[in-house]
């Protein structure tokens, strides 16, 4: 007991402190053992770790998941010429789509797909959205209960 705290609260004082001590370090242990036991509905522990939740930041994304200083987006701007002819269910057109590239990386080929008859009962986009692990809500299994009045 050479601490000059202890001398001057007394040999009983300090062993209660040193008691006391002990048992909070004791019960503290055992409350980060089990973690925060929630008992009034299903809520998360809010003093989980940061990268529990959010991902780690990067070049490309800050820790609140906006832009970094080397995200980039690319671009598409589309013009479309369409004649629809009602009465025959046809149409044709032209479209124009200007691409532009805003990554430093130099593409030498872009796909462009066109998915014919993409909402239609049973076409690939169709089955698609209904088995894809994650699919749009927007459209899941819409497509497929289609009337053919709104085909």
């Amino acid at each position: 007991m050479s601490d000059p705290k202890f001398k001057a609260l007394g040999l009983a004082a300090a062993l209660k402190i040193s008691c006391f001590g002990a048992a909070l370090s004791f019960l503290s242990s055992i409350a980060v053992a089990q973690g925060i036991q929630q008992t009034k509905g299903d809520y998360q522990d809010k003093f989980r770790q940061l990268d529990e939740v959010l991902p780690t930041p990067n070049v490309y994304r800050n820790a609140a998941g906006q832009p970094g200083h080397e995200y980039w987006q690319q671009k598409v701007d589309y013009k479309m010429n369409i004649d629809v002819d009602a009465d025959k269910g046809q149409y044709k057109g032209t479209q124009q789509l200007t691409y532009t590239n805003n990554s430093p990386d130099v593409l030498n080929r872009v796909f462009y797909h066109l998915y014919f008859n993409a909402f239609q009962p049973g076409s690939e986009m169709d089955v698609r959205s209904q088995t894809i692990v994650d699919p749009d809500p927007r459209v899941g299994d819409r497509i497929s209960k289609l009337s053919p009045s709104e085909i």
